[in-house]
């Protein structure tokens, strides 16, 4: 199994099939079993999947959560596998890696799939930064009861109830109980500083935004094309709707883009 031994942390990834490289990175609390159930069978891509520090089989820290440090993660293990090029695609907090690395490693990037994004040039909201840091301290101390009762979990639960239950799954999350501390850290920061700065990009970037989703608002993949010159928006429907929709309508732009 290969690993990537950087600052401290121990990085899992797999490479699966042959052709030109896409790497495809999961969200926040997921690991890559994520992206493997979305991606379609691609004769002519080589996909890497890695799991990102203190997610899946990857190790991971107590302090270095930044998009920096996320970003350079998949850097070294670009560098590992000799790929002077790549393709990228990101879901949720992979999407927001993905954008750190457009703006900080242009040259290295060859065409960007956005999905679902969770930030632009912000950290989360207040309320959502307090809802993951309450994750993090119920995690620790095995109360996943007392946050299922948490008032905006509830109200989470109304609105969104997929995005509710990935909450709730990171209770039977090994790495999720492990590292905890990345609930705190990485909803504090962000990717970028200024939308002006999305301006400077130039290579072809595709957008998928859903609706019924606050962790994910459909306003940020919005603000993000209007920003980013001669990017693609596309609306998919709801996971709270119907996740395997979701799941096929990802897939078919995924195809599509590559």
């Amino acid at each position: 199994m290969p690993y990537k031994q950087r600052n401290g942390c121990a990085l899992y990834y797999e490479v699966q099939g042959q052709g030109e490289p896409l790497i495809f990175l999961h969200g926040l609390g997921g690991s890559m079993e994520q992206v493997q159930a979305l991606f379609p069978q691609l004769d002519h891509i080589q996909l890497i999947l890695i799991d990102q520090r203190g997610h899946g089989k990857s190790t991971g820290s107590f302090t270095s959560y930044t998009f920096a440090d996320l970003a350079e993660d998949v850097l070294a293990i670009a560098d590992e596998l000799h790929l002077a090029q790549f393709s990228i695609a990101g879901i949720s907090m992979g999407a927001a890696v993905s954008v750190y690395l457009l703006l900080h490693a242009p040259k290295r990037i060859k065409k960007t799939l956005l999905i679902r994004n969770a930030w632009i040039n912000e950290a989360m909201s207040p309320s959502f930064r307090s809802l993951y840091a309450l994750l993090a301290d119920c995690l620790k101390k095995k109360e996943k009861a007392r946050f299922q009762a948490n008032a905006y979990f509830c109200e989470l639960q109304m609105a969104a109830p997929a995005a509710a239950a990935s909450l709730l799954q990171c209770f039977d999350d090994p790495a999720a109980r492990r590292y905890p501390e990345k609930f705190i850290e990485i909803p504090k920061q962000k990717p970028f500083q200024d939308l002006f700065d999305l301006h400077q990009i130039k290579q072809p970037v595709m957008i998928l935004a859903n609706h019924r989703d606050p962790i994910h608002p459909f306003a940020f993949g919005q603000c993000l094309h209007a920003h980013i010159p001669h990017s693609s928006f596309y609306e998919i429907i709801s996971k709270s709707e119907n996740a395997a929709k979701q799941a096929e309508q990802i897939a078919f732009y995924l195809h599509a883009f590559l």
